[in-house]
C-alpha cells in the first residue's frame, strides 16, 4: 500500500475543480493506493526526462505525480488543466 502526499499547489487547485472532476479524481486517488500506475484504467503516461514522474488525464484535468518505490509514496505535484500542466515547478 502506497502513502498519497500533496504539493501546496495541487491542494489549491483540488478544492477548485467542480463536482464532477472531483468525484473523478477523488476515485483515482483511490486506486493510486494500491496501484501507482494503473495504466488498464486511466489515460496514464510516463513523463519524459524522469524515471518517476506520470501524469493522468482525466477529460481536461491532468494529474502529475511522483512515485518513490522504495518507500512507497505517491507526491502529487499537480492537478490543472491541460493548459497550465506542463509548466514548471
Amino acid at each position: 500500500m502506497f502513502e498519497l502526499f500533496f504539493s501546496n499547489k495541487a491542494k489549491k487547485e483540488i478544492k477548485r475543480l467542480d463536482k464532477y472532476y472531483l468525484k473523478r479524481i477523488t476515485e483515482l486517488f483511490g486506486v493510486l493506493l494500491s496501484d501507482p500506475t494503473p495504466s488498464e484504467f486511466y489515460d496514464l503516461k510516463k513523463l519524459s526526462g524522469s524515471d518517476n514522474e506520470y501524469r493522468i488525464r482525466i477529460g481536461k484535468i491532468r494529474i502529475i505525480y511522483e512515485v518513490d518505490w522504495i518507500t512507497k509514496r505517491i507526491k502529487v505535484w499537480e492537478v490543472t488543466p491541460r493548459e497550465t500542466a506542463y509548466g514548471s515547478r
